[in-house]
């Protein structure tokens, strides 16, 4: 009896995974991939609904701000305004999350989608130039693509929409497999241009531009204008003096660098916002893992500590990398201990540095959302109740291309970026965690709203003209990868 219970019980259980397999559950839930044109034309509604989003949420973010101003001047106490508030200060920031998150979703909906497009329309211009037997490999490449498409479009949270990090991994492989495709799509290309081999000049020519675009690299990387034996010798020297002043101007100095070698175009507003009589913490959202930090620490004045994180080191290289940078009085790396990373920075407060703290941790997805902010930042406030201190959100604004992803990788890419950089007012955070009693993340929600409030129109640009064979074919001459674009690493 008990065997044909367990017998009944695994039939249930077959049925249920046959069931919700993704091909039924994009059936049942209406998850499977819309045309491409309805695609866009979702996007387009979603742009179009944008402003009737923030006018619904206007008179709430002016409510709280007026609240704010009251507790700030001591003419209400936090709890008077709690009561006043009811639930107005949770739902704050959720009118922005959702309409922000929903364009995000649609966005990355309509590129699955002309990645798919692109390689269909590039296959068949091959074909009636190659024939359909030397696209073996290809039709292969793009079947893989294809598969890691239903996985995405099975990976999309199917009641909110939202942004998920399966529906992220999922892209990372369909990016993967896209450009495995496209390095066929390049070897086909080749074998039907290659009608003599290259000259030996041709060979010399190809490496010197390859040993070119690695010196431009290290250049860009290293600020190779500071001079670079200083910067490593005194990194690398555990016994040298560790003066924060020195370290200070030697960052800021290595971002001035940067930004001049790279030829950055950064658009700074509302500098004016950033306080002269109080101890900061800058907390900028975060688009580029390069350009974001550099960019910074060339517009902030007087010491300058930075929250660092080192996952960019290969593993082998993380431990040295700790032993050389981890004591020092202007970088605190958070691959240590955390409670020992909040005293530090703590610490940096006090003494009066500028202490700059991406709340988003790492480089976000190619999304381009926002990413949940990390509770450290609530945690380091409330050690510094006792000190006269500001925290100044900034959104940074780097150039977002037609795959949705910031312009992330090569040195050449970010050659003449423009990036435009918003300081907002800066946030008191004894009375926000005043306000915030019983009531987790108010200052966080604080920060993303105001990065929502500063990226919404760069995501409401307008939808990105639909892929052409020559937009993958015309890639063959360049080294950059149009797949590595939707791919951080």
């Amino acid at each position: 009896m008990r065997s044909l219970r367990s017998l009944k019980g695994l039939l249930v259980l077959s049925v249920v995974a046959l069931t919700l397999s993704p091909p039924m559950a994009r059936e049942l839930f209406g998850a499977a991939p819309p045309p491409l044109s309805e695609a866009r034309a979702r996007l387009t509604q979603s742009q179009a609904r944008m402003p009737l989003k923030e006018q619904a949420v206007l008179s709430t973010r002016k409510a709280f701000r007026a609240a704010y101003a009251a507790v700030a001047a001591g003419n209400l106490t936090p709890q008077q305004v709690r009561d006043a508030l009811a639930n107005k200060l949770d739902a704050l920031p959720e009118a922005y999350f959702a309409a922000y998150d929903e364009m995000a979703t649609l966005q990355m909906d309509v590129k699955a989608l002309e990645v798919l497009e692109g390689l269909e329309q590039t296959r068949q211009t091959l074909a009636g130039l190659v024939g359909e037997k030397a696209l073996t490999k290809l039709d292969a490449a793009i079947a893989n693509v294809r598969t890691c498409a239903d996985d995405y479009w099975a990976s999309r949270d199917i009641t909110t929409g939202r942004p998920s990090y399966k529906r992220y991994m999922a892209m990372r492989k369909m990016s993967s497999a896209g450009r495995q495709a496209e390095k066929e799509i390049a070897r086909i290309d080749r074998a039907r241009g290659a009608t003599q081999s290259p000259t030996l000049k041709e060979r010399f020519r190809t490496a010197l531009a390859r040993v070119r675009r690695s010196w431009q690299n290290l250049h860009l990387a290293t600020s190779t204008n500071l001079p670079l034996a200083r910067i490593v010798t005194y990194l690398a020297n555990p016994l040298a003096a560790r003066d924060p002043q020195k370290v200070s101007s030697l960052l800021k100095g290595m971002g001035r660098s940067y930004v001049s070698n790279a030829r950055i175009d950064l658009e700074v507003i509302g500098r004016e916002n950033v306080p002269k009589d109080r101890k900061l913490i800058v907390t900028p959202s975060h688009r580029h893992s390069t350009v974001d930090p550099f960019s910074m620490m060339s517009l902030l004045d007087g010491p300058v500590t930075v929250l660092q994180t080192i996952l960019w080191f290969p593993d082998w290289a993380q431990e040295t990398v700790k032993k050389m940078l981890d004591d020092e009085p202007g970088i605190i790396l958070a691959h240590t201990d955390g409670i020992d990373v909040v005293g530090r920075c703590v610490e940096a407060v006090r003494k009066g540095r500028t202490l700059l703290f991406f709340p988003e941790g790492n480089i976000p997805s190619p999304l381009g959302e926002i990413r949940r902010l990390r509770s450290g930042l609530d945690t380091i406030a409330e050690k510094l109740l006792d000190e006269p201190v500001s925290i100044v959100p900034v959104t940074l604004d780097d150039p977002v291309d037609s795959w949705g992803a910031a312009a992330y990788g090569s040195a050449e890419r970010e050659l003449g970026m423009k990036v435009r950089i918003v300081f907002d007012k800066p946030v008191d955070p004894r009375v926000v965690l005043a306000l915030s009693k019983d009531r987790e993340r108010l200052l966080l929600n604080i920060l993303r709203e105001t990065y929502h409030k500063n990226l919404i129109e760069s995501m409401a640009d307008p939808v990105p003209a639909p892929a052409t064979p020559e937009t993958f074919s015309g890639q063959m001459s360049d080294p950059r990868s149009r797949f590595s674009e939707i791919d951080p690493d």
